[in-house]
C-alpha cells in the first residue's frame, strides 16, 4: 500500500511593492555569510556596492530560480569551493526571482509587473499546532515588509 503525505501550507502575497523590499526579502535568505569580505570587494570592484541586488547561487541545496530580461547579462562572483558561484542581480536585469528551502520547502518569489513594482510571496508549511512555519524564510519576508516577529520563549 502506498502512504501519500499531505502538507498543508500557508501563502501570503504582497503586491506592488518595490525591488528594494524584495531585496531585503531576498537577501536574509540567499547570502552566505562566510564569503562576506569577497563578496564586497568583488562588488566594489563592478560598481555594485550602492546597487539594490540580489544575489542568486548557482550551487545551492535548495531550489534557486530566476528569469533575466531579454539581453541581460548580471555580474558573476566565481566562488571556486562549490564549483559554482553567485549571480548578481539588479532590478532592470530579472523579472523573476524564487528560493526554495532544500529543508522545510518554504518558497519565497517575487514578479516583476508591468508597472514596474513587483509581487512578492511566501509560502510555508503550516505544523501541527496550525502556526506557519516561521524559519529563516518567514523571517526574512516578515522583516522586509517591517513586521515584528515574535521570539518562541
Amino acid at each position: 500500500m502506498k502512504m501519500t503525505s499531505i502538507v498543508t501550507t500557508i501563502k501570503k502575497v504582497v503586491r506592488g511593492i518595490d525591488f528594494g523590499i524584495v531585496v531585503k526579502a531576498m537577501d536574509q535568505s540567499n547570502v552566505c555569510s562566510y564569503i562576506h569580505e569577497e563578496v564586497e570587494i568583488f562588488l566594489k570592484g563592478k560598481n555594485l556596492i550602492n546597487v539594490p541586488h540580489v544575489f542568486m547561487a548557482t550551487h545551492s541545496i535548495g531550489g534557486r530560480h530566476w528569469i533575466l530580461e531579454e539581453g541581460a547579462q548580471p555580474a558573476y562572483f566565481d566562488e571556486e569551493c562549490f564549483n559554482g558561484g553567485w549571480y548578481v542581480l539588479r532590478e532592470e536585469e530579472v523579472k523573476y526571482l524564487e528560493c526554495q528551502s532544500a529543508t522545510s520547502s518554504s518558497t519565497l518569489w517575487a514578479e516583476k509587473q508591468q508597472d514596474g513594482f513587483w509581487n512578492l510571496s511566501l509560502e510555508v508549511p503550516v505544523g501541527d499546532d496550525g502556526q506557519p512555519y516561521k524559519g529563516r524564510y518567514y523571517k526574512s519576508f516578515m522583516t522586509a515588509l517591517g513586521q515584528e516577529i515574535a521570539e518562541a520563549a
